[in-house]
């Protein structure tokens, strides 16, 4: 099973399983269009959040793992007190530019698909997953997808987290 539908299983259990969901793990974001408990739309992004590390990484001059720890020690906020810090400057930038491009990929996807469905009401999106972790992450993501609204065909009721980040995948496989 996609880990995003999965999550839809998991997270819109109060919207009739209507929405999207996007898993940001550590190799791929994975998404999935989900109308009345069907899953019409699956796709996935091939930069997540060992992406994010090995440009900053690069960026750095420093070892992923470095960055990892970095990014990982303590309460990470995008683009909040990170100016002291190259390394989190570089993962707060980073983060902004995958937001970018998975909102990017989102919006062909629904532009283009061939099977993008009619929603008579407004719709969630969810994320989850261990990159959608740090403070802000959220707020950054429906900035960027309110941005792009008007391409969109349907209109975003939320943008919320899921309710338990790492562990959505598994209890909607349960489910």
């Amino acid at each position: 099973i996609n880990e995003a539908e999965a999550i839809c299983y998991s997270e819109l259990d109060t919207d009739d399983y209507t929405g999207i969901c996007l898993s940001f793990g550590a190799g791929m974001v994975n998404a999935c269009v989900m109308s009345a408990g069907e899953a019409v739309i699956k796709f996935s992004t091939t930069r997540s959040g060992d992406w994010l590390d090995r440009m900053t990484a690069a960026s750095t001059a420093q070892p992923d793992s470095v960055v990892q720890v970095e990014k990982e020690n303590g309460v990470f906020r995008i683009g909040e007190g990170v100016a002291d810090n190259p390394i989190l400057s570089a993962v707060s930038s980073y983060y902004v530019r995958l937001i970018d491009y998975t909102v990017k990929h989102l919006v062909h996807q629904l532009k283009y698909g061939k099977e993008v469905p009619k929603f008579a009401a407004p719709i969630p999106i969810i994320l989850s997953g261990g990159t959608s972790r740090p403070v802000n992450f959220r707020e950054e993501f429906e900035r960027q997808i309110f941005l792009v609204k008007d391409q969109l065909p349907f209109r975003i009721k939320e943008v919320r987290l899921a309710r338990d980040l790492l562990r959505s995948v598994a209890r909607g496989a349960l489910i």
